[in-house]
């Protein structure tokens, strides 16, 4: 299926008929331009409300920011939801493909014993949404998420051992 099946084409628009809030609209597109850039989950309560709020400073009476005003502005500047993907750019691939190659060189010499495996996973409570509205044809990956969590990290040695830690600062060993 080629890129044109998926997304259509974004260089043919039908033309919608203009709104009355012309002015208002723009300002929205572009303050969720901004907010897309800046890799923020946006969702159509927090264009709505921007708007209501962009509506009052311009002092628009009639706007009324309804569900109906957002599907046509979202149809109007082809602005489609989905959900976001991983963290972008997080690790350079050359760098992952050297480390590949060099751990069994960088392990020689040691026992299995004192070779471990960490990784660690968190609760978090200030997380965003995971869906957002983006650009037609621009990228969904993501960008950085709130790191405010609880975190534990798991160990475990080639021979089995394994350590957990808790953050405050509890430590486990079992196996």
């Amino acid at each position: 299926m080629s890129m044109r099946e998926t997304v259509g084409n974004l260089e043919i628009k039908r033309q919608r008929p203009s709104s009355e809030f012309g002015d208002l609209n723009t300002l929205v597109y572009r303050l969720f331009m901004d907010a897309t850039a800046r890799l923020v989950n946006v969702t159509g309560l927090m264009i709505q409300e921007k708007a209501q709020s962009l509506a009052v400073d311009l002092k628009i009476t009639k706007f009324k920011g309804s569900n109906g005003w957002l599907d046509r502005f979202l149809k109007r500047n082809n602005i489609v939801f989905n959900s976001r993907v991983g963290e972008r750019g997080e690790v350079c691939e050359d760098t992952v493909k050297n480390w590949k190659d060099s751990l069994s060189e960088v392990c020689q010499g040691y026992d299995p014993s004192d070779i471990f495996n960490m990784d660690e996973s968190g609760v978090f409570y200030h997380d965003t949404a995971k869906t957002t509205f983006f650009k037609k044809g621009d990228s969904c990956s993501g960008g950085k998420a709130s790191k405010q969590r609880n975190t534990i990290a798991l160990c475990a040695s080639m021979t089995g051992k394994c350590f957990c830690f808790e953050t405050p600062f509890r430590f486990f060993s079992f196996g």
